[in-house]
């Protein structure tokens, strides 16, 4: 069902140009939030196909992100619901797992663990550094590529 056009609008006038340039999906989280109607973010927040799970564990939330956005919101976690008021990264490793190229390659643990570090952080959050006291285990893609080393 499509919310209705008063709920669902752009809450700024650059909408347009920011999507015509990628940003509905490489700023998501901001884009979703204040750009829903440019995004095509206007329907109630659930699944619309049965393989949302399998391909969630197949990292398609990632490595797919336009069609599992459009057709696998709520299984993506994109039905919002995050804190606004906090963005840090779990871990003092996250900036240089970011600057490997985790964030783009092992993106959901770096979306939990490393928003600061990968750029996550909405407008109005504070962006604080890293909080983590001990050590998270490192992303599962680099785990992998340390044990064959």
């Amino acid at each position: 069902a499509v919310v209705a056009a008063a709920v669902c609008d752009d809450a700024n006038t650059n909408c347009e140009a920011w999507a015509a340039s990628g940003q509905c999906t490489t700023n998501a989280v901001y884009m979703h939030d204040r750009c829903r109607r440019t995004c095509g973010n206007c329907t109630i927040c659930s699944d619309l196909l049965d393989g949302c799970a399998e391909w969630q564990a197949d990292r398609q939330c990632v490595r797919n992100f336009r069609f599992m956005h459009k057709h696998c919101p709520k299984t993506c976690g994109l039905c919002g619901g995050r804190p606004l008021n906090s963005c840090h990264d779990e871990d003092i490793k996250c900036e240089a797992w970011a600057k490997q190229g985790e964030c783009a390659g092992n993106g959901d643990f770096m979306r939990d663990n490393c928003k600061r570090s990968c750029s996550l952080c909405a407008p109005g959050t504070s962006d604080g550094q890293a909080r983590g006291q001990q050590p998270l285990p490192a992303p599962q893609r680099q785990q992998q590529q340390q044990q064959q080393q």
